[in-house]
């Protein structure tokens, strides 16, 4: 692989830390007491919300790069301080200079605390205004490099009216592309007809929906989380956390979406990739066999027809993806780093990145590290 490949990377999944008060300071009166914030404990630091209920510890936000150093990495611990937070993860001139170290040019920049415990909100009115306010401080943090940051809002569909008008002044805003829910409550899947204004949207004003790792809705209730419940293991969920991306992607492609919006683009955001060829495998094999059993596409077009042309999947290590890519499509697989979480490649980026690409054409990297995610995000 050549230096200037290496040189051009982009990466299709960054993100910020919340600031303790990035909602606090911006909310008004009626939601003042109610809307994120973070606490400091004895122990460690966690976001809470409604005043006192728990989403979680600061967790993976405050060890970027230990990884790689520590001599015994299963003993870090997800518990930390707001302190160790790098100040990249909320400063764009850091955050920007960070990227430079890890030989990156530009990144779409994904919320954190936006990725996790925000999604068990119950009230959905509470949940408008989380988004609403995070979409203008994330617009505010990319201003000053538009090239190189690439903000995504977060829309809330519990109302997908609502979700809609959310889109258009995200767009107005300026940014890229929007963050939903992975997986919507069981009964309001994404085959449901009720969406079909959030995809005409998002069709017309070609902004990307973005499905990323752990902002499922059907999570476990605010009031009962805790992310040391025996009953709920996080080991589990991070392992099978491909289940819901695949059911969602899967209600699109067979409710037509993609026929209906051919230029709409979706991204699964760091739920790796390597599971994709069985999915596809998995898809054409009911529409060849059992299509007596629902409506045929146009222009005999199948399942994986129209995945190759509107879903790109992001990947950080994924080797296995890397040695499945003319399955998956070399056009639908987009590199990213993680930056800053724990389990992020910053700021070993470059080694990495020459490791899982080590017998893949030239070509084929500058694809998956560059001009896919360049596509999907709007960079130049």
């Amino acid at each position: 692989m050549t230096t200037d490949v290496r040189t051009m990377l982009l990466s299709a999944d960054n993100h910020i830390v919340e600031p303790p008060d990035l909602w606090t300071a911006r909310a008004n009166a009626d939601y003042l007491e109610r809307v994120p914030r973070l606490v400091k404990g004895d122990d460690y630091d966690w976001w809470c919300v409604e005043g006192s209920q728990s989403m979680g510890s600061i967790g993976n936000t405050t060890q970027a790069g230990d990884r790689y150093t520590s001599e015994e990495p299963h003993k870090m611990t997800a518990k930390g301080r707001w302190e160790s937070v790098r100040p990249g993860a909320y400063d764009p001139h850091e955050s920007v200079a960070d990227m430079e170290y890890d030989g990156v040019f530009g990144g779409a920049i994904f919320p954190t605390a936006g990725v996790g415990g925000i999604w068990r909100i119950e009230d959905t009115g509470l949940l408008n205004v989380v988004c609403s306010l995070y979409n203008e401080w994330i617009a505010d943090f990319c201003k000053p490099y538009p090239d190189r940051l690439k903000g995504v809002a977060m829309l809330n569909l519990d109302n997908v009216e609502d979700g809609v008008r959310e889109l258009y002044r995200a767009h107005e805003l300026g940014l890229t592309a929007a963050l939903i829910t992975v997986y919507p409550k069981h009964e309001r899947q994404y085959h449901n007809p009720e969406y079909e204004p959030l995809w005409a949207a998002a069709h017309e004003l070609g902004m990307p929906l973005c499905l990323h790792s752990g902002s499922h809705r059907d999570g476990v209730p605010m009031d009962q989380f805790n992310d040391e419940d025996p009953n709920n293991p996080l080991g589990v969920m991070y392992c099978t956390q491909q289940y819901r991306v695949m059911r969602s992607i899967a209600s699109m492609i067979w409710s037509k979406v993609f026929e209906r919006y051919p230029g709409l683009k979706v991204a699964s955001v760091e739920n790796n990739a390597g599971w994709a060829p069985h999915f596809l495998y998995m898809m054409d094999l009911h529409h060849r066999d059992r299509g007596m059993l629902w409506p045929r596409f146009k222009n005999d077009m199948t399942p994986s027809d129209f995945f190759h042309r509107n879903v790109f999947l992001s990947f950080q290590e994924d080797w296995q993806a890397v040695r499945e890519r003319d399955l998956i499509g070399v056009g639908n697989l987009m590199w990213g780093s993680d930056y800053p979480h724990t389990e992020g490649t910053w700021p070993d980026s470059k080694r990495v990145i020459d490791e899982i690409f080590s017998e893949v054409p030239d070509d084929e990297v500058r694809l998956m590290t560059h001009d896919n995610v360049a596509k999907v995000f709007g960079f130049n």
